[in-house]
């Protein structure tokens, strides 16, 4: 049960990351501001989200840019349809 608990942890803290990166890189191409949602409402769970919002670097979001741009990224089909990409 403890291991299981910790994996949901890293899932809520890893989709933050997500959440981040995916708003950054639609902010650095599509002009689109960055605003912070979380869907949690458990206080601890929304922390756990929030600190991997809040660990994403300039660095993190530079790559992920590039990335996008070189067409390297692994985008959700309807991410490559807002932003106009084919892979």
């Amino acid at each position: 049960m403890q291991i299981e608990n910790h994996s949901k942890e890293r899932g809520r803290y890893f989709k933050g990351r997500q959440a981040r990166l995916r708003a950054e890189v639609f902010h650095k191409l599509q002009n689109v501001p960055v605003n912070y949602s979380c869907v949690y409402l458990v206080k601890h769970q929304a922390r756990q989200h929030k600190r991997g919002w809040d660990s994403v670097t300039y660095i993190d979001i530079q790559v992920a840019v590039e990335k996008v741009k070189a067409g390297k990224a692994n985008l959700l089909p309807e991410t490559e349809k807002a932003l106009g990409i084919r892979n």
